[in-house]
């Protein structure tokens, strides 16, 4: 039996259809790029205004701005707009713990490495108040059995995505762990340090401005951020975040990896995220860290305090242990 072939105008209603399908998809696009651009011209991430005088430059052919934190010193940091010292014990090793690991573990020992920038280190708190040592202590309190865990802070402030790498390969994974959390402040998806660093000035007493609601930011850093927008296009520096990832995902091999940031995120960089993450094996994706950007859990410049620090920890402890990464028999 011969079907009747349908009338013009159901092909016309079709196509417009579909038109109108495409264009509001492409209007949905094009607002998250402008939203993107838009927060990118009005950066308000908590960036960290580095003393040289407390750090170790070592570059390599690749990056001629890589640096680490001094090692076995103790550094205190009060900018004038804090009202406390942060004092931060740094191990033999360069990392803000407040004792060495060996790098030989003892039997029954399950180890944890966290890698991330100052929001890791624990910028503005004191050491035993960084997320890392607080998850220990989480697992400390919280766990009973023969397995010990550990939690050894590769964290270091201003820290891309290319030294968080960089900084895991010659100094994390001689540790051995059992597990990798990456902490994703929000400052990773377009923060270059090898692009950003001859832009930037060395003076560590470089003042803030202060905004109506009483928080602070860089100036100069908020500069350098669109000038480097401006020079590369924004796939130049995609690429290059993604090549950088690749590189630690080659590094860590088969080792468990939780990449974790928070929830209120925007949806191009969760994107982004998935991306990177997509298809790595022993790899899980934990997007629901709460915002701390509510009053009680920054200091002013944006950094998590002390209650900032320990709502990362529990989140992260509790991701641990719902998907069972990490051996927990409750005490």
């Amino acid at each position: 039996m011969n079907q009747r072939p349908m009338p013009w105008w159901f092909y016309a209603i079709l196509l417009v259809g579909i038109g109108v399908e495409v264009s509001v998809f492409a209007r949905f696009v094009w607002t998250l790029y402008e939203s993107q651009v838009q927060k990118r011209q009005n950066v308000k991430i908590p960036v960290t205004r580095l003393n040289p005088k407390y750090f170790i430059y070592s570059p390599t052919a690749q990056l001629k701005y890589f640096y680490e934190s001094a090692r076995g010193t103790i550094e205190v940091d009060q900018p004038s707009w804090l009202p406390y010292p942060a004092t931060y014990t740094l191990t033999s090793d360069g990392l803000n713990e407040q004792h060495d690991y060996p790098v030989k573990r003892a039997p029954h020992t399950f180890r944890i490495m966290t890698l991330g920038d100052s929001f890791t280190f624990g910028q503005y708190v004191n050491t035993a108040d960084n997320w890392p040592d607080k998850l220990e202590d989480l697992f400390q309190t919280n766990c009973q059995g023969t397995t010990q865990v550990q939690v050894i802070n590769l964290g270091e402030a201003g820290y891309d995505v290319q030294y968080i790498a960089h900084r895991f390969k010659i100094r994390g994974v001689k540790y051995n762990p059992d597990l990798i959390i990456w902490l994703e402040s929000g400052s990773g998806f377009d923060r270059i340090m090898e692009l950003m660093e001859p832009y930037l000035s060395k003076d560590p007493t470089i003042t803030y401005k202060t905004e109506s609601n009483g928080f602070l930011y860089d100036t100069q850093w908020r500069e350098t951020v669109n000038a480097i927008h401006a020079k590369y296009s924004d796939r130049q520096i995609f690429t290059q975040i993604s090549a950088a990832w690749s590189d630690f995902f080659r590094s860590r091999g088969v080792t468990k990896t939780v990449i974790a940031t928070f929830a209120d995120i925007d949806l191009i960089n969760k994107i982004k995220l998935k991306y990177w993450t997509y298809n790595q094996p022993n790899t899980w994706l934990d997007e629901n860290i709460p915002g701390i950007n509510g009053a009680g859990y920054v200091v002013r410049d944006g950094h998590p305090n002390v209650q900032g620090q320990d709502l990362i920890a529990q989140s992260i402890f509790q991701y641990l242990i719902l998907n069972h990464l990490a051996m927990c028999s409750s005490k």
